[in-house]
């Protein structure tokens, strides 16, 4: 009855806008079944979407809502009672209340004050045609997107095609309101990610750089990265659609680039999700559904660390206007954080012996370090290097300096960001809608000179060689010739989508739409190094041109400087089109309810550029490179419920079977077809236990395909085979591989979710999963190879054919001549591009456990989410597998957050605890310990009521993340800082000031 009946009802109510004068948003004919027993799970949530979610539990159909409660909050109903005690308790605790009268029950203000609105007991069902409003008397109805359309039948669109509470195919699907996220104080989408154990903290990120994905994070983005399994694996959606790649590779999903103040709940299920969505969902799937309620509303925050650095400012602004048959939602933000730096931070430092570790600091600096026949010799201060003369040289000593002085931690960030979604309604069975989101983002880091070892001769006006040879090495850093060296990206994104909802006979819904999305960076890093003309200079003998590092400070002269100054430009643009078609709905009426199906289709079409240039004095040296790619699938659900309704009986209260299927066809490098299956069995009401397997891809990235960047060169390598035959040459093959397959996995999980019946406020959820992936890409070395290495024997080629060596050469750079590369003596090939050759494993336990009471007019909620990893295993080929989990820069064993809110007549307090286990350093020796952290974050609130003239409605709220200044625990890192990237962060204690007003 749904639509239809939505409409009329909004017809009956159009006078009634507000809950302030007791209107409804909807209603079914609940007296008839008042005291027909059910069970109801309904987690807190906005009050409209909840009473959607409440009619299809209690078996009185689903409806399209409006948005007359949507201001409010309900804190749900769990466990089995009757209709009537279900209605009651989800209207606690609010300005509206149930009150039954005649054949119906009316919905009142609890002061009852105000007009009354009876819901009638047989409203007309879709499809009649006889009880449709004139468009003139509906009341601003308020279309959705597609999620919110299928959330009117109490689900999230994560996790199914077909519109029903979740099913067995996925495990339950962990959905962060508006509300449970402001009274957190996340404001951005890197925050949010923070606060879920299932997300690993390595990857692209602000400040993380190991790994290839961190390593192609140019424009210092956020990719979410569930299970730990890189964020290549975790598909990110928006409003259900996917969004172009990011990176300077195309690697991942930049979801730095979304605002969070457009956003009105996010879903995040941390399981496979191929079988229903393809590529990239072999982690899970977080989808972000913004936001489309009705109204104006201002918010501004101020804020920073108290350690200093990362002083923020944000203004967000929605208007929502609704009209006759539609609504349009117009939402910007500007986002503007300062740095911070590596000065404002203790741990950021190299030298890590005033903890315990080890120092780390470079020999690069200036006055340098001379290095002549392997023995380095430190160059003194307070000299121009016109005079230095060996006798001032002491051998065995050098100059040592801090990696991180003149670095940023984080850089500075700003966006600018804008949403535009319109919903409108052309018949009873037909709606449009279209969603527009677009931003820029532009971010400055600073970074200390360019550090290197120069090779000087003995032409150089300025050469000392304590050893007498005709060449030294000097480790230097031109930042005092230069300056330091500074990134500035500007990121532009955008994501489109138009699309239509076609309601036909029998319950079939129709969902169709056309999406584009888009994503282009331009990088300009300043004061880098010309090195061809660096060289020319080191060896000029002429005292007026000759570049000299063998002073303290500069002394070489400016033009020389200017001539060796550079910048790199760095270009990507990152686009994709999709065209989906898909319908559900009912396929057989069975005893346990009805057998629901989905079938679609979908063509992507993908492209991704990149441009390289160095501008120097000597002109412009350019590299560019063009991906495209098309894919074609087709995908199928089916859902069967065995028992359940009238078949249900004793021991077999519901039973549902899932089953899901995917095939897509890749155009560059072939077919993938994945097949899924889920049970679920709820022996008694408030218990269900369930099991799902699926399997589950990802396609090679476009930019790993390429090969015209590749290099290859003769390179005398040791062979174990024959060790007595000394270095002999390899033909060495590096770069991208255009060979890569699908990284490919096998996904199980098993759980028990249980709200009992002698507390239905308690939910506890537990989640067993175990992931399996294959064929990983993978650098197999990132130094000069060692074939006794067991990671590289399977990509040694002792008898390659002419052919074999003629497709190296002609896909690759040769370092020498064509000739040599082809003909020259080889005693065999080693094949050292990218490749599919690690396997990892890991399984562990998600736990949820969520309590929700009300006390008098107190609102009390305690959530808390936990994750334990039993093993995290890599292996490469047939090796055995090393285990990681709980040790440095990779997932810990344990991680828990756990929330505790308080409400009380318009005020509020939150109080989050955030903990992270102890793990293992094992790189040191011998291995050390890396301490557990647990932090607190803490939020106070307050609202003035709506009656308070014409500040009702304005809000206030102060949040402290990191209450106690809680330290990173010391890693003793190589990389030269005294803390996990991967683990942990060095803001400190934060503090913001929010306000907020709904007009």
């Amino acid at each position: 009855m749904g639509s239809m009946y939505a409409w009329w009802l909004w017809a009956e109510l159009c006078g009634f806008c507000t809950y302030g004068n007791a209107g409804v948003l909807a209603a079914a004919a609940i007296s008839a079944h008042a005291d027909e027993v059910r069970t109801f799970d309904i987690p807190p949530q906005s009050l409209d979407a909840a009473f959607v979610v409440f009619l299809e539990q209690a078996g009185l159909g689903s409806i399209v809502t409006g948005a007359k409660l949507s201001g409010l909050q309900t804190r749900g109903v769990r466990g089995t009672m009757t209709v009537r005690e279900a209605l009651e308790q989800l209207f606690a605790g609010t300005p509206v209340k149930p009150v039954e009268k005649g054949d119906g029950f009316e919905l009142t203000r609890r002061d009852d004050a105000g007009a009354a609105v009876t819901l009638p007991k047989n409203p007309p069902r879709f499809g009649s045609g006889s009880a449709r409003a004139p468009a003139r008397e509906r009341s601003n109805p308020v279309w959705l997107s597609e999620p919110e359309y299928l959330d009117r039948h109490g689900m999230t669109v994560t996790g199914s095609h077909i519109p029903r509470p979740a099913g067995p195919l996925s495990p339950p699907v962990l959905e962060l309101d508006r509300n449970k996220l402001e009274r957190v104080g996340i404001a951005q989408v890197p925050e949010l990610a923070d606060t879920v154990p299932q997300n690993f903290g390595g990857g692209p990120t602000e400040d993380t750089i190991r790994g290839i994905e961190a390593e192609t994070n140019s424009a210092r983005g956020f990719g979410f990265n569930l299970r730990g399994l890189g964020a290549g694996n975790t598909l990110v959606l928006l409003n259900g659609r996917r969004l172009a790649a990011g990176g300077s590779e195309g690697s991942f999903v930049d979801a730095a680039n979304l605002a969070l103040s457009a956003v009105d709940h996010v879903e995040i299920m941390a399981a496979a999700a191929s079988p229903l969505y393809g590529s990239d969902a072999v982690g899970g799937v977080v989808n972000l559904v913004t936001r489309h309620d009705p109204g104006i509303e201002t918010v501004v925050r101020t804020g920073g660390a108290t350690d200093g650095g990362l002083a923020e400012y944000q203004l967000a602004q929605r208007f929502g206007v609704p009209w006759d048959g539609g609504s349009a939602v117009l939402s910007f933000e500007l986002f503007d954080r300062d740095r911070l730096r590596a000065g404002d931070r203790e741990l950021a430092r190299s030298d890590l012996r005033p903890f315990g570790g080890d120092n780390f600091d470079t020999v690069n600096g200036n006055p340098g370090t001379l290095v002549d026949g392997g023995i380095p010799y430190a160059i003194p201060g307070g000299q121009d290097g016109r005079s230095l003369d060996v006798g001032d040289l002491a051998a065995g000593t050098a100059n040592l300096y801090d990696l991180r002085a003149g670095s940023d931690l984080l850089p500075e960030q700003r966006r600018v960001s804008g949403l535009l979604s319109l919903r409108h309604e052309l018949s009873e069975l037909v709606s449009l809608y279209s969603d527009v989101t677009v931003a820029r983002r532009n971010v400055v880091a600073e970074a200390p000179g360019v550090r290197a070892a120069l090779t000087v001769p003995d032409s150089n006006p300025y050469f000392v060689s304590p050893g007498g040879n005709p060449a030294v090495v000097v480790n230097y850093d031109l930042g005092r010739d230069l300056g330091p060296t500074q990134q500035a990206v500007t990121v532009d994104f955008a994501n489109a989508a138009a699309g239509a909802h076609v309601q036909f006979g029998r319950g079939w819904l129709l969902n169709t739409y056309v999406g584009y999305g888009m994503e282009s960076q331009d990088q300009v890093r300043s004061n880098v190094v010309d090195f061809e003309s660096l060289a020319l200079f080191l060896s000029d003998p002429n005292e007026e041109t000759a570049f000299n590092p063998f002073g303290d400070g500069s002394h070489t002269p400016i033009s020389t400087i200017e001539a060796i100054r550079a910048s790199q430009t760095l270009a990507t643009r990152s686009r994709i089109g999709t065209i989906h078609v898909g319908g559900d709905g009912p396929v057989a009426a069975l005893p346990g309810g009805d057998a629901m199906l989905a079938l679609g289709a979908e063509y992507r079409a993908q492209e991704f550029r990149s441009g390289n240039e160095l501008l120097s004095s000597r002109g412009a040296t350019s590299l560019g490179n063009e991906f495209e790619r098309e894919v074609a699938s087709v995908f199928a659900e089916l859902r069967v419920p065995l028992f359940g309704g009238s078949n249900a009986r004793r021991g077999l209260h519901e039973m549902e079977m899932s089953f899901a299927a995917r095939y897509e066809h890749y155009d560059d490098f072939g077919d993938k077809a994945v097949p899924g299956i889920g049970l679920s069995w709820s022996p008694v009401p408030g218990l269900k236990l369930r099991t799902s397997w699926a399997e589950s891809f990802k396609a090679p990235n476009l930019a790993d395909l390429d090969q015209t960047s590749n290099l290859s060169q003769l390179f005398p390598l040791v062979d174990p085979q024959d060790p007595q035959a000394g270095a002999v040459p390899f033909l060495l093959s590096i770069g991208k591989n255009a060979d890569l397959q699908e990284e490919t996995a096998r996904n199980w999980t098993a759980g028990i979710d249980l709200t009992p019946a002698w507390e239905p406020n308690l939910a506890l959820s537990l989640t067993w999963f175990h992931v399996d992936l294959f064929n990983r890409v993978q650098e197999i070395v990132s130094a000069f190879p060692n074939l006794a290495d067991p990671r590289i024997a399977p990509f040694i080629d002792r008898d390659p054919t002419a052919e074999e060596r003629e497709a190296i050469c002609g896909r690759s750079t040769f370092a020498g001549t064509l000739a040599d590369c082809l003909d020259a003596p080889i005693a065999g090939i080693a094949d050292l591009r990218i490749q599919n050759g690690t396997r990892t494993r890991t399984s562990g336990i998600d736990a949820r456990l969520n309590y929700a009471r009300h006390i008098g007019m107190h609102d009390l909620e305690l959530d808390v989410l936990a994750t334990y990893v039993s093993n995290f295993e890599l292996a490469f080929g047939d090796d055995q597998p090393v285990e990681l989990v709980d040790t440095q820069t990779n997932p810990l064993d344990f991680r828990l957050r756990g929330t505790l809110a308080w409400e009380y007549q318009g005020w509020g307090a939150t109080l989050a605890m955030n903990y992270a286990d102890a793990y293992r350093d094992v790189l040191s020796e011998p291995a050390r310990r890396i301490d557990s952290l647990t932090t607190f974050d803490a939020q106070v609130r307050y609202e003035l009521p709506e009656e308070s003239g014409w500040l009702g409605g304005l809000r206030a709220s102060i949040t402290v993340r990191n209450v106690f200044d809680e330290q990173a625990p010391f890693f003793n890192n190589p990389q030269g800082i005294g803390y996990d990237q991967e683990n942990a962060e060095l803001n400190g204690r934060t503090v913001r000031l929010t306000l907020g007003k709904k007009w």
